[in-house]
């Protein structure tokens, strides 16, 4: 997953992925959308988690310093980060929790587009691919355009660090990528925040336990 493309020997038509990403407060979801179809990705190749759809949003620095998406059984408790989210829902974003956010969603991007690869190879061919990345944010905030753009900044520092191998995603290589200009990498097309509430429509909309008749929708956040 390191390689935003499948084959080195691309060639033909571009496959257009979309990779629909909800950073949760607990947990993250991902699903990713191509040649029409919406797939949940499931998280198999991490643990055996009780919901194969929720990933825990934390990650262990092992005693190298590499770091590993969940607990890792080498890390002490003071190498699990947690809460991630919360600075971006309190309004207290700083580059110190940009860092470590995007160290989070770097592993996630990284697993993604391995569980694409693997999963999805046959239908890929050897078609370049072109990405684009949603992430959704709260709808409930006061400043959406400055959230909006905490939240990009994000997504470009993440994309960046997950082209990297494994052993340089760390919060040291992420800080130096927040102190100086992105250049974002040509096989990204685009990175779009999108309100976590039109997402879970959208997402529901396009589901195949859509049902018809009124309906409520309540969003769960842990404190």
């Amino acid at each position: 997953g390191v390689s935003s493309q499948m084959t080195p020997q691309a060639s033909g038509l571009r496959r257009e992925i979309y990779i629909r990403l909800d950073f949760g407060t607990a947990y993250t979801k991902v699903a990713v959308q191509f040649l029409d179809n919406i797939y949940p990705v499931d998280w198999n190749g991490v643990a055996n988690l009780q919901g194969q759809y929720l990933l825990p949003t934390e990650y262990s620095e092992a005693p190298n310093l590499e770091c590993f998406l969940g607990q890792h059984p080498d890390s002490s408790p003071q190498q699990l980060h947690a809460n991630l989210k919360r600075a971006f829902i309190t309004n207290s974003v700083s580059e110190n929790s940009i860092a470590k956010a995007s160290v989070f969603l770097a592993l996630v991007l990284q697993y993604v587009r391995a569980w694409i690869y693997h999963h999805h190879a046959a239908k890929l061919g050897f078609a370049p691919i072109g990405w684009y990345l949603n992430i959704g944010i709260p709808s409930d905030v006061l400043d959406k355009d400055k959230h909006a753009q905490h939240y990009t900044r994000l997504a470009e520092i993440a994309w960046v660090l997950s082209l990297m191998p494994q052993a340089e995603v760390t919060f040291d290589r992420a800080s130096e990528l927040l102190s100086k200009p992105i250049n974002r990498n040509a096989d990204l097309r685009e990175i779009a925040p999108i309100p976590e509430l039109v997402a879970q429509l959208a997402g529901y909309s396009k589901s195949a336990s859509k049902q018809r008749g009124l309906h409520a929708l309540v969003d769960r956040k842990s404190t």
